[in-house]
């Protein structure tokens, strides 16, 4: 699988992952449940393990931008 399909495959997976996180993030707020605190933490070790993926897969693009030098 090239670059540009694993990127695509994990951008896709960190979306629903994250709207997953907010919508358990609500349901903790509103239940309060043991349940809820445990999906919203095994999510969000989800999505931190997705964020760093996507920073891997983007890491030319992010050292690009770290080496432009502003206009004086």
């Amino acid at each position: 699988m090239d670059k540009s399909k694993k990127l695509a495959v994990v951008n896709a997976v960190l979306f629903v992952v994250f709207c997953s996180q907010t919508v358990t993030g609500l349901m903790l707020l509103v239940t309060g449940t043991e349940t809820a605190s445990l999906f919203h933490i095994c999510n969000a070790g989800l999505l931190l393990v997705l964020f760093i993926f996507h920073l891997v897969l983007n890491w030319g693009w992010v050292k690009t931008l770290l080496a432009i030098k502003p206009a004086k």
